[in-house]
């Protein structure tokens, strides 16, 4: 399949502020565009974005070279894109903030793009945050997924972050926290407060929450 996603529709001030990012944090993200990885880039120390659509890895991939080589328009208007699509232009609205893109490009290595299920990206532990747009039952929660949850929580580091897009996600996760397990995955009331007031001041559109990994009862 060739580019579904040119740029992102998602508020990417609004992912970067409902993942609560620091400069330790390696996360795993939805490809998509890129544009979330790049936007996640420059607050956390990495980010491994991986889609299960070559065409999008590809297009991701390219924009990253475009970065290492300083080339920022061919950043911003990739594969012949040019000036007129909403979401394009919204996209580079946040990239152009002033030294934004230097810092992007400073850790540009740090950025890894790949083919791959996200159901299958193996030692979850690794990583500190998670964006899933609104891939958590966008095939209609199949059997993949199931297990994928009752990993996060086994898997990940107590703390991790988990930014989903669409908030109708929510009663997958909850449905699949291992009963038995001393950990789980709770909404964080605050960081999902603060990600749904930048998208809906921003044209709204989308209802993310976020989850935090804690242990069962606890904070």
């Amino acid at each position: 399949m060739g580019l579904v996603f040119k740029a992102t529709n998602e508020n990417l001030d609004a992912i970067v502020a409902g993942l609560d990012l620091e400069p330790t944090d390696d996360v795993l993200a939805i490809c998509g565009s890129g544009d979330q990885a790049f936007a996640i880039l420059e607050y956390a120390h990495s980010v491994l974005a991986v889609d299960n659509q070559p065409g999008q890895v590809r297009f991701a991939k390219e924009r990253k070279n475009a970065l290492f080589d300083g080339d920022y328009k061919h950043f911003l208007f990739p594969q012949g894109i040019v000036h007129g699509d909403y979401y394009v232009n919204k996209r580079n609205k946040y990239f152009r903030k002033p030294e934004r893109l230097d810092l992007i490009k400073s850790k540009i290595r740090r950025a890894k793009f790949s083919v791959k299920d996200i159901t299958k990206v193996p030692n979850l532990g690794r990583f500190s945050k998670f964006y899933f747009s609104n891939a958590i039952g966008y095939t209609g929660f199949q059997d993949p997924e199931t297990r994928f949850i009752r990993r996060l929580v086994v898997e990940t580091p107590v703390g991790s972050l988990i930014y989903c897009s669409d908030d109708r996600d929510a009663r997958y996760i909850l449905q699949c926290r291992p009963p038995k397990h001393v950990w789980e995955l709770s909404e964080a009331q605050e960081l999902t407060r603060l990600a749904c007031q930048i998208t809906n001041s921003n044209g709204g559109g989308w209802k993310p929450i976020v989850f935090r990994k804690i242990r069962k009862g606890g904070k």
